[in-house]
């Protein structure tokens, strides 16, 4: 998989609040033009030819806030995949790539909201939990491991 094309990741993050859909599109050519992002209804995907449609997408929302690409040995059924740490999903996505082709693999509830994702230098997964006010605004920080 080539992930120099692979996600305009920043862009769907920045229309979510505001449009309410979200997306990961491969990146061909970047031309983003201002009506894109003014509050206006996204188009329907086949309306405008000098953009392509994302590869993946949810609504309703997961509120994606990380994204990372696994490289490690843990889990060696997961090389390559992309994860999304959702907010409002309370979710880890795991997508797989074919091609120029992408899907959603696999929703990993957790139960809580997901601020970030990160590989571990031996390849196991580290989630870092949003704050909670009865926790002081403190969140926890999860070790994931695979099954034994």
């Amino acid at each position: 998989m080539n992930t120099s094309r692979i996600v305009a990741f920043g862009l769907a993050c920045m229309l979510a609040g505001a449009l309410a859909d979200e997306g990961i599109a491969q990146v061909r050519r970047a031309s983003f033009t201002p009506e894109l992002i003014d509050g206006k209804p996204i188009p329907d995907h086949d309306t405008r030819p000098e953009f392509a449609a994302p590869a993946v997408w949810w609504n309703p929302v997961i509120s994606p806030s990380s994204l990372m690409f696994y490289r490690g040995t843990q889990f060696p059924e997961w090389q390559g995949d992309a994860f999304i740490t959702g907010l409002s999903s309370q979710a880890i996505v795991r997508i797989e790539f074919d091609g120029e082709k992408a899907r959603e693999a696999e929703r990993i509830p957790m139960g809580r909201r997901i601020r970030a994702l990160e590989q571990a230098p031996d390849g196991t997964l580290w989630a870092l939990e949003d704050g909670r006010p009865g926790r002081g605004g403190n969140g926890w920080l999860l070790k994931l491991t695979p099954r034994k």
